[in-house]
């Protein structure tokens, strides 16, 4: 709605030389009763301009709906709870003990469930030991005899290639020349 009455009184001759400041209101009663009546959208934002729509007191609003204006918040706690101050202060602390010992509990609980699951992976870390000792690959039996190459298993790199004159490499290069009688030539 703000940047509708906003917009709307960009356009409206009796908001010139006007200085607007629009905050929320709780009471939207006679802008609904407006459109209810067919007003449009702009002629709310003119009757917002002139004055004609006004922010009414809670008790205005109350006395429009035909109940009483409530109560401040003190008071209603005072109905609500008629226990005396000091009775309110002693079950205030008995809540927080009740709280203090729900959580001291569920504490234990979530470290004893901690416990179980660390010794839950500690069987299953053994497990997995065992099956990868199980399938762990056989030593040859020549490294178990201390013959084991001093090259490790790194293969033996190809013979090289037999060079003769006159024959190109496969996948190798070639010059071009130019032929002799060529005038670019340098």
């Amino acid at each position: 709605m703000t940047f509708r009455v906003i917009v709307e009184s960009l356009t409206i001759p009796e908001a010139s030389k006007r200085a607007l400041s629009l905050r929320a209101s709780k009471d939207d009663s006679q802008l609904k009763s407006m459109r209810m009546a067919g007003c449009t959208r702009r002629e709310e934002v003119e009757a917002l301009v002139k004055g004609k729509i006004s922010e009414r007191t809670p008790e205005e609003i109350a006395a429009d709906a035909g109940t009483v204006a409530k109560k401040t918040k003190e008071e209603e706690e005072k109905e609500a709870d008629p226990r005396s101050e000091e009775e309110k202060r002693l079950a205030r602390e008995e809540e927080l003990k009740e709280l203090l010992n729900r959580a001291k509990e569920r504490g234990i609980e979530t470290q004893k469930r901690m416990a179980a699951e660390e010794e839950e992976k500690k069987k299953l870390r053994a497990e997995r030991m065992a099956q990868a000792a199980y399938f762990a690959p056989i030593e040859d039996d020549k490294k178990k005899d201390g013959d084991d190459d001093a090259g490790g298993d790194e293969p033996e790199p190809p013979p090289p290639p037999d060079d003769k004159p006159g024959e190109m490499p496969p996948g190798g290069t070639a010059t071009l020349e130019r032929p002799p009688d060529d005038p670019k030539k340098d």
